[in-house]
């Protein structure tokens, strides 16, 4: 049944209680009363009847807003699992449903932070071996082409001395 109609039957049962109660009431007790003065009493009575009615929807949506206020705060591992068949165990199955799909957002979430943690220190770590690889390749590159400077200088050198034969035989 719809809980809007068991609202409104329940609404209607404690009044028409309510009402009936008083009118027991006052003959049980032999009160003489006023038609308000009964009304009234019907009154009083039907919002107790109405209340105690109510108890288990207030209980199930009590249990409901406790659950979800404990998503709020982190605890989404935790499921209203309401066992009624009206609309608010259907609104529980769903808030259930997404409840799961959140809590598997966040192991998804973590995981991604997991994996983006290991793929920063990667980048770290072979940004270090690019520079020296870089540093490595400028030092062989710059001291190459030292020594090949100075052979070249070495080579004008003895061809000019060679030329100008002031080198000894054995040196040449």
């Amino acid at each position: 049944m719809k809980t809007s109609i068991r609202l409104l039957l329940i609404q209607i049962a404690a009044t028409l209680g309510g009402i009936l109660l008083a009118a027991w009431l006052t003959h049980l007790l032999g009160w003489e009363m006023t038609l308000p003065r009964l009304a009234a009493l019907g009154t009083i009575l039907a919002a107790g009847l109405g209340f105690l009615l109510n108890r288990p929807l207030a209980r199930r949506l009590g249990r409901a807003q406790a659950l979800v206020q404990a998503w709020n705060r982190g605890s989404l591992s935790l499921r209203i699992a309401d066992g009624g068949r009206d609309e608010l165990a259907q609104m529980a199955e769903q808030l259930d449903t997404l409840a799961e799909h959140l809590e598997q957002d966040e192991r998804d979430l973590d995981e991604l932070r997991q994996r983006n943690s290991r793929l920063t220190d990667q980048v770290r770590a072979l940004t270090v071996v690019e520079e020296r690889n870089r540093l490595a390749r400028e030092l062989h590159d710059s001291v190459k082409q030292h020594l090949f400077s100075l052979a070249m200088t070495a080579s004008a050198l003895r061809t000019q001395l060679e030329g100008r034969g002031a080198l000894p035989e054995d040196q040449i």
